[in-house]
């Protein structure tokens, strides 16, 4: 494969990856207008296990309802995970696109870094806390817990940030030069 196979097929899962953000983001808009209107209903039931934060959906009957607080909480939680996943997406994709024509040091792809750092910095601390509060108080369930893959990968575009800004300043050195 050459470099512009790859280019493309990385354009493609990204593109991929944001329509799976804005697929999860309607079934979630759908779930909150649903459930506002029909608090019995849930089309998504979460649970959280441990501080790692992993997700496992239940069966009906398995999990008891929750109240509308933690519904809302978790609801907003996670719709605005998503939404700072499909700007990350976004993001990254106008990168590809300057790597694919060519002008991968330009200004703006620094800048880019810096806000995708900043979006999965929100994503960081937006997983920081997980909250289930059952119709039955016993069941009150808030924890706590870091998710540091997360952080290591806003850590990660903050040194691509460098790394871009430091290669700008390099060609810019070049067209000097010549």
């Amino acid at each position: 494969m050459k470099r512009k196979d790859y280019l493309r097929l990385s354009g493609w899962v990204l593109q991929f990856m944001r329509g799976l953000c804005v697929i999860a983001l309607a079934f979630m808009l759908y779930d909150g207008i649903r459930h506002s209107l029909d608090p019995e209903y849930y089309f998504v039931r979460w649970e959280w296990y441990g501080l790692s934060g992993d997700m496992d959906f239940v069966e009906e009957g398995e999990y008891p309802p929750q109240t509308a607080a933690s519904y809302y909480f978790n609801w907003i939680q996670i719709s605005i995970q998503l939404l700072l996943m499909f700007l990350v997406w976004t993001q990254l994709i106008k990168v590809l696109n300057s790597v694919v024509s060519f002008e991968t040091f330009i200004s703006d792809n620094p800048i880019r870094f810096r806000k995708i750092g900043s979006l999965i910095l929100g994503i960081f601390f937006l997983d920081l806390f997980h909250f289930f509060d059952g119709m039955a108080s016993a069941d009150t369930e808030i924890q706590v817990g870091a998710n540091f893959s997360i952080l290591f990968f806003a850590l990660g575009a903050y040194v691509l940030a460098i790394v871009f800004e430091e290669g700008k300043r390099l060609a810019e050195e070049q067209k000097l030069i010549v």
